[in-house]
């Protein structure tokens, strides 16, 4: 009797084994290993780059997933992940490499919640029989360390118009910038002497005049400059993320030899005869060692006045005040 109670008692043991070895086996849930992501070793990819994603996927029961994705942080994007090893084939092994096949991969403008500054963050989802396995923590995301943004392009169509006239003429700027993520341009450009690049005006900030960033749009500003000859803009920016890759430039000139008149007055505006009247004005020139001693007159009727020079006026490039007092006949 007392045989048969140990051999019963015996008997549940073995029973209460195999039940705890069953359940510990169903309860083995797949590993996942060694991340990556295509392109691989870049710190920015444009915004229309395909990314592909891949992880190593164990499965000690040799159960294939039900699902299996890649999800990014911040976004509602995510992708299907496909076996690529040998076993997936003939669903007889899931153990190998799963990624995003080529048709499937996701643009990585798609993957960030504000492409410029944003970093692609990942993380895998395998899902067997509603038990759900991640890289490391289903609550963590895989760091890339690649931003996400389009470098922005500055078309070689910099002008200044108009392309030549004078020391106080107002001139304008004009470049084409055009940036695949619609992002405002930052431009800016230096004006300098051709000759002596050193020799420079204070720097121009564009803005923009018409068109959209993400077709091309039309920067340009208004300007005058202090410098003569030839002179050359060079223009250069970007999206306040990456700067273009280029620089732009374009030249015009400043007529450094006629001179040019300002400020004409006369001291009163209704005199009777016999009576003197003034008439001043101030002459201009941007080389006035290189155009000789100016002749300034003044026509009153019939009659040629010469205007004596004056005092240096500041209001104007070598500016020099000239009048003449006469009696209206």
């Amino acid at each position: 009797m007392i045989s048969k109670r140990i051999a019963f008692v015996s008997a549940i043991s073995f029973a209460v084994l195999a039940l705890f070895l069953l359940s510990s086996a169903e309860a083995a849930s797949p590993v996942l290993n060694t991340p990556f992501i295509e392109p691989d070793g870049e710190s920015r990819v444009d915004g229309n780059q395909a990314m592909s994603f891949g992880i190593d996927y164990s499965d000690p029961d040799g159960d294939f997933p039900d699902s299996f994705i890649v999800h990014f942080e911040g976004v509602s994007t995510e992708a299907d992940l496909e076996c690529l090893s040998g076993g997936c084939l003939d669903n007889t092994n899931p153990n190998g490499t799963w990624t995003v096949v080529d048709m499937t991969q996701p643009l990585a403008n798609t993957l960030v919640a504000n492409v410029g500054s944003d970093e692609i963050s990942y993380n895998f989802v395998a899902n067997t029989s509603g038990e759900y396995a991640c890289y490391l923590s289903c609550d963590s995301w895989i760091a890339s360390n690649v931003r996400v943004n389009t470098i922005p392009i500055l078309t070689d169509d910099a002008t200044v118009t108009p392309g030549a006239g004078m020391p106080e003429d107002t001139y304008t700027l004009s470049i084409t910038y055009t940036d695949a993520d619609g992002h405002a341009g930052a431009i800016s450009a230096t004006v300098c002497e051709t000759s002596n690049a050193s020799n420079c005006d204070d720097p121009l900030s564009l803005s923009k005049s018409s068109g959209d960033e993400s077709t091309g749009a039309v920067y340009s500003t208004d300007f005058t400059t202090g410098l003569g000859g030839s002179i050359t803009v060079t223009v250069s920016g970007g999206d306040t993320f990456d700067n273009a890759e280029d620089s732009r430039t374009a030249t015009f000139s400043v007529d450094t030899e006629t001179p040019w008149l300002k400020n004409p007055s006369v001291s009163t505006t209704s005199a009777g005869e016999a009576d003197d009247v003034t008439f001043s004005v101030v002459y201009c020139v941007f080389d006035s060692a290189g155009t000789g001693d100016p002749t300034v007159q003044v026509t009153v009727g019939s009659a040629v006045h010469a205007k004596a020079a004056g005092g240096n006026k500041s209001v104007c490039k070598n500016g020099m005040d000239y009048s003449v007092n006469t009696t209206v006949a």
